[in-house]
């Protein structure tokens, strides 16, 4: 895999015979542990062979070359963002039954790539509000439904003697409207 650097003027000279040979003979570094996924960087993105080459090509100086890779190496070896590098912060919900969730960076963000969160989504609210107009069309027949078991449990019991009204089963009838009754105020 390092058969490029050979092509460097440097390296052909007879005083670099040996070099020459190791790297015709190297071999990528084998990783074993498959649990640490950003050491895999350090194969794809080469530091120290393009530490090398800002050397030879670019003309920078050790000191410069030495900073670059180790930045480089720095930002290969920060851990994948993910759900424990930020936090939210979460608006209570408007008018139109949306709520704003403003995403952080705890502290300082030590991390790169990986999952980022973009920093304002509008989300629904779980419930509906009071103030929209759909809170306000449930509540009226919501409220509608509960004078009608009202008045539904008024008419069982004021005309309970009547035929019709025995065959019904009055109690059996009056504990139906008391179950209506609650499931109505349940929702509001």
């Amino acid at each position: 895999p390092y058969e490029s650097a050979l092509e460097l003027p440097r390296w052909n000279t007879p005083s670099k015979a040996v070099v020459k040979k190791q790297l015709l003979r190297a071999v990528p570094i084998q990783y074993p542990l498959q649990t640490f996924p950003q050491f895999g960087g350090l194969e794809v993105r080469k530091p120290i062979r393009h530490l090398w080459l800002d050397v030879l090509y670019k003309n920078m100086t050790m000191k410069n070359a030495i900073n670059r890779a180790c930045q480089l190496i720095d930002y290969i070896f920060q851990p994948i963002c993910g759900s424990v590098d930020y936090e939210f912060t979460v608006s209570p919900c408007d008018d139109k039954g949306q709520r704003i969730l403003t995403y952080n960076w705890k502290l300082q963000r030590l991390c790169h790539d990986g999952l980022l969160p973009k920093p304002i989504v509008l989300n629904d609210c779980p419930y509906i509000v009071w103030s929209s107009p759909l809170s306000l069309g449930i509540t009226i027949t919501t409220s509608l439904m509960m004078v009608f078991c009202v008045v539904l449990g008024v008419f069982f019991v004021y005309l309970h003697d009547q035929p019709i009204v025995k065959l019904a089963n009055v109690p059996l009838s009056l504990l139906v409207v008391l179950g209506a009754l609650l499931v109505y105020s349940s929702i509001l």
